[in-house]
Parts: structure tokens; C-alpha cells; sequence
């Protein structure tokens, strides 16, 4: 009997659930349940007592036959679900790993687990191979582990994963250590992706991505749901709710959308679905499910090309600034290059999810075969802590130190350095052509621009508009929704006119009320609009440090009390935005 660590007291249970329950809740791989009588179908199970935390518990899978020590060493203050992997699964075969993360599937989905925050925990060197398997078959799926003898570094295509030595006298160290550490969001494709459709043809499809669980989407006997999309992604999880559960879900994959190959099959057990897998280059997916009523439906990816980007580090004098890079392959000198900041909810120290669906195209965009092929550069993008802005001094500073040793390091053309970023990273651009006026040939800041409170931030200076005149001889083009809920639109206005007024014609695309949330979650994700323009490549790319436009007579301003409705007369009928140049 598996019993609860002195550390946990009286705020954990233990719960021993053997072949009965595994005959619900997992399945082998021919789809069949596993026996009853299969030792492997015994595992020990323990989840802490009262209300998980908001973003769920975090899960310690251990591989080895002494985990009381695991138990005796978890913090109070940060108490796990912990589950220990039969004896049986204990090895590196591929049949066996699969047996294991079933396991794992269907813990995740009785409990509330957060995805990224589940840890892999070795408790002998034989038992390395285990959680090693783990990782290797399911990328991504553990935010850190601890081996007794394993690699010294797991990279996967979600990026690092730490890795601690275990021993009998540093387990307590290594699962505090464990439990600080998280993976980067792997971010559901499927919301609101207009590219979704059933075999039967049906609007009602859209009710399994809306991000509304009280809409329904009634399977009937059966039916397939297919997300197609516009660019090559990495699959990594998928997961479902149910209204009322299907007895058979079915997830397969497609490189072309002609040709299908089956990824995943499983019997229903719960209502609700959490399961990792892995494939690349993924085009189109296409979910089949026998009956019941889907609530929500996620497709958890990344875009394939963010793999293009290596790992790396600025060490300077005052700040510490990790990065993502990406250069062509057998680079030529002179390479342009585009530097991209991005948004509060992206920083951190995991330096993936800056880069994540729907939150890093203003970076993977610019390393694309289409966009290399057409205006081939070099792509920087740094990840800043949580407690930091891109308008800090020192990230600035440090901001225009990297530049300089990329363009230094790989002969790049410093007079054609491009800046884009979204929300906060659109206000550090600005803020960083106040204090170094010479370094971009031209900006394509999104959702924003003038400073705005930002929680957890130091307290907000308004610079970008009474220091306009600064940045006056930059190209700008601002693109932002009219009625984005964060960063107001009039603040972006008075920005403008303030350009307007020293004689710049600063380029404004501008989202029409409605528009933004009918593609994404939020009213100020234009980003998700922007990055996907075709027309902001050549713009961009034409820009020169040499060939800067010449100030003119000062531009009227634009009605600061402009109004959506005045916004889409403008635009006319159909129109997704209005551009004033």
C-alpha cells in the first residue's frame, strides 16, 4: 500500500487504482482495454486533498519501485498528484511507453492536472530508460525530469527540458526544483480556426471551437470534424469535452489533406479527453467520433518552422537576455535583419512560447521557405522575465547591444534593421527608436504602441507620444482593432497625429469593431490579422536606413472622437479594416 509522506499530513489521500480502473480508463493499442490480470495495470495513485489550484496540479510521474522518498519530500506549500508507473511499464521499449503514458492519459483526464507543469522522476538507472522513453515518444509532454544516470540534456521541439540528478540525498532538492520549473503553453490551434468542417457539410462544427462549452456539437451516429491549416504545424496533444461522451474518438493526420494516416484511437471513459502524441509537418487533422456531443475540441501545436530557430544567449554588462535565432542556411552578408518583441503574456525564461501559435507569427513569419524565398533575413527574438518591459533601460540597452553583435557575428546590412512586436513589444519598439534613433530602417508595431499599465510592471512614463519627434523620420506602420479591450485604440491615435504633426505619413490599418474576435479570443489579438497580411512583407523589406522618407508639411489629424460606426462607412461593405497612409 502506497501511503501519503509525513510532508503532505492531512491534506492527502492515497488511492490505490488497479486493473478495474485501467479497464475504463485506458486502452492498448489495438483499442482493446488491458486485462484485468496484467500486472501492468496496478499502479499507485496519490492527489492532495481540497480544491486544486486555478491552473490544476502538478503531476509527478515516478518510474521505479521506491517512491515512498518521493512522497516524503513534497513540499506542503506546492503539493503534486503523484503517480508511481507499475513495475511492468518500467523499460524502453515502445510498446511499453505507450502502456505507460496511457496511464498518464487517464490520470490527466480523471484529475485536474496542469498541462504544464507534469514531471518525469526517475528512481533507479534502470528506471531512467522509462521516463527517457517518455520524452522521446511524447515531446513536450514532461515540463522537467530527474534521472539517476541519464542525459545531460533533453532538447525536444517545445525546447530545453531541465534535467536534475536524483539520489537518495538530493530527492528533496530535485522535486522542489521540479515543481519550479514550467513548460511553455503548447497553444490550441483549433479555436476559433476558420479552417474547420465536417463531413457532413454542417455550421454546427464551429460550436466544437468556439471556446463556448455550452455550445454543442451533436455527433449523430458518427462524424469527422478536419482542421485544415495554412502552414505546416507540430502536434503535440489533443484534447476534448463531452456532453455526453462518444463511445470511439479517432485522431488522424494529414501532410497534403489528401492522404491520412491514424495517429491516435481510443475507447471514451470520461468527459473529458487529454491525450499527447506527436507528428510533424502536419497539414490538416481529422477527428472521428461515434456518437455523443462535443463541447470543446483542442489541437494543441506549434508552427513547424519555429523549429528553424536555434537557442541562444546575449551576456551583457546589465541584463541577460535569452533568445531565439534564425539564419539561413549558407547565409550570404548583408542580410537584413527583423528584430521581434513580444507580448506580456509571453515572457519568460522557457524561450518557446514567444514563439507559439497565434502568439510568435510576428517572428516565425519572417523564416518561412515563402518569406526566405522572397526576402531572405536573419530573425532575432528575445524573451524578457516576467517582472521586466521592453522599455526597461537596461532591456533597452541590451535590446541594441544584440543587434549590434548579430549584424557584427553575420555580416548583416545595419541599414536595414526591421522592428515588429505586439502589444508591450510594439511599445518597447517605439521606445527603443527614442533612445537609439539609428537603429531601425522601419517599424511594424501591432496592437499598440503608447504605454499602458502592464501588471506586474514598473510604474507606466508616457514617452512614445511627447518624444514623437524622436522617431518622426522612422516608416511606421501601426495596425491595431478599433476596439481592442487592452491597449484603447485613441491612445494609438494621439501617437499618430503626434507623427502626423511633425510632417511624417506613418501607414494605420485599423480593425473594424467585431472584426478581431470573430479570429481570435480577445479583441486585442489583431496580431493573429496583422502577421498574415501578404502585403507587409514588401513593405517592410523596401525600408532603408539610406533611403529614409523626407518629412512634409504637417498631415491634419485623424478625429480622435472617430467612431466604429464612421470607421466601417469609410471602409464600405465587407471591408475587415480601414487604412489611413
Amino acid at each position: 500500500m502506497f501511503t501519503p509522506g509525513r510532508k503532505y499530513g492531512a491534506a492527502a489521500m492515497a488511492l490505490i487504482l488497479s486493473g478495474s480502473f485501467l479497464a475504463a480508463c485506458t486502452t492498448n493499442d489495438d483499442g482493446a482495454a488491458p486485462s484485468v490480470d496484467d500486472p501492468t495495470t496496478s499502479f499507485e495513485l496519490t492527489v492532495p486533498e481540497g480544491t486544486a489550484p486555478d491552473k490544476g496540479w502538478p503531476l509527478i510521474v515516478v518510474a521505479g519501485t521506491d517512491s515512498g522518498h518521493i512522497a516524503d519530500a513534497m513540499p506542503e506549500h506546492d503539493p503534486a498528484v503523484l503517480l508511481t508507473l507499475p513495475e511492468g511499464v518500467n523499460a524502453a521499449e515502445k510498446e511499453s511507453a505507450s502502456e505507460a503514458a496511457h496511464i498518464i492519459f487517464s490520470v490527466r483526464e480523471q484529475y485536474d492536472v496542469a498541462d504544464t507543469r507534469v514531471y518525469g522522476l526517475s528512481t533507479s538507472a534502470d528506471a531512467d530508460a522509462t521516463i527517457e522513453a517518455l520524452e522521446g515518444q511524447y515531446p513536450g509532454m514532461f515540463a522537467g525530469v530527474g534521472l539517476v544516470e541519464g542525459k545531460a540534456e533533453l532538447v525536444n521541439s517545445v525546447g530545453v527540458v531541465p534535467q536534475l540528478t536524483v539520489s537518495e540525498e538530493s530527492v528533496e532538492d530535485v522535486v522542489e526544483e521540479l515543481l519550479a520549473a514550467k513548460r511553455s503553453d503548447i497553444y490550441d490551434a483549433a479555436i476559433l480556426h476558420p479552417g474547420i468542417a465536417d463531413d457532413r457539410g454542417s455550421d454546427e462544427v464551429r460550436a466544437a471551437t468556439d471556446g463556448n462549452p455550452e455550445t454543442l456539437y451533436e455527433v449523430g451516429d458518427q462524424a469527422s470534424l478536419t482542421l485544415t491549416f495554412d502552414q505546416p504545424m507540430i502536434l503535440h496533444r489533443w484534447t476534448m469535452t463531452f456532453a455526453e461522451r462518444p463511445s470511439q474518438v479517432t485522431l488522424e493526420t494529414s501532410g497534403d489533406g489528401q492522404v491520412w494516416e491514424e495517429l491516435d484511437s481510443t475507447a471514451v471513459a470520461n468527459d473529458r479527453l487529454d491525450r499527447y502524441t506527436f507528428a510533424s509537418d502536419v497539414m490538416a487533422v481529422r477527428i472521428t467520433a461515434h456518437g455523443g456531443q462535443i463541447a470543446d475540441l483542442g489541437i494543441h501545436t506549434q508552427i513547424a518552422d519555429e523549429t528553424r530557430f536555434t537557442y541562444e544567449h546575449y551576456e551583457g554588462k546589465n541584463i541577460t537576455l535569452p533568445y531565439r535565432l534564425y539564419v539561413p542556411e549558407d547565409a550570404p552578408e548583408n542580410l537584413p535583419v527583423v528584430l521581434f518583441l513580444t507580448g506580456s503574456g509571453q515572457r519568460g525564461v522557457d524561450e518557446a512560447q514567444h514563439l507559439g501559435v497565434t502568439k510568435g507569427e510576428g517572428a516565425v513569419r519572417w523564416a518561412s521557405d515563402a518569406e526566405q524565398a522572397a526576402h531572405p533575413s536573419i530573425v532575432v527574438a528575445p524573451q524578457i522575465p516576467m517582472n521586466k518591459l521592453w522599455r526597461d533601460p537596461d532591456v533597452m540597452e541590451g535590446l541594441n547591444a544584440l543587434i549590434a553583435e548579430v549584424i557584427a557575428t553575420y555580416n548583416a546590412d545595419p541599414d536595414r534593421v526591421y522592428g515588429t512586436g505586439l502589444s508591450i513589444g510594439a511599445e518597447g519598439l517605439l521606445n527603443v527608436s527614442i533612445l537609439y534613433p539609428d537603429l531601425f530602417a522601419a517599424l511594424l508595431p501591432v496592437a499598440g504602441g503608447p504605454n499602458n499599465p502592464v501588471g506586474g510592471g514598473p510604474a507606466v512614463i508616457d514617452t512614445v507620444v511627447p518624444y514623437a519627434a524622436e522617431y518622426t523620420h522612422i516608416p511606421i506602420w501601426e495596425m491595431q482593432s478599433f476596439d481592442d479591450s487592452v491597449r484603447p485604440f485613441s491612445k494609438t491615435i494621439a501617437m499618430i497625429n503626434a507623427l502626423r504633426a511633425q510632417g511624417a505619413s506613418p501607414r494605420l490599418t485599423v480593425y473594424l469593431p467585431g472584426v478581431t474576435e470573430q479570429f481570435a479570443t480577445s479583441t486585442h489579438s489583431s496580431w493573429t490579422m496583422a502577421y498574415a497580411d501578404p502585403r507587409i512583407g514588401e513593405w517592410l523589406f523596401a525600408q532603408n536606413r539610406q533611403n529614409r522618407p523626407v518629412l512634409g508639411d504637417p498631415l491634419p489629424p485623424i478625429d480622435p472622437e472617430i467612431t466604429g460606426e464612421e470607421l466601417a462607412e469609410l471602409a464600405g461593405p465587407g471591408a475587415l479594416y480601414y487604412e489611413f497612409e
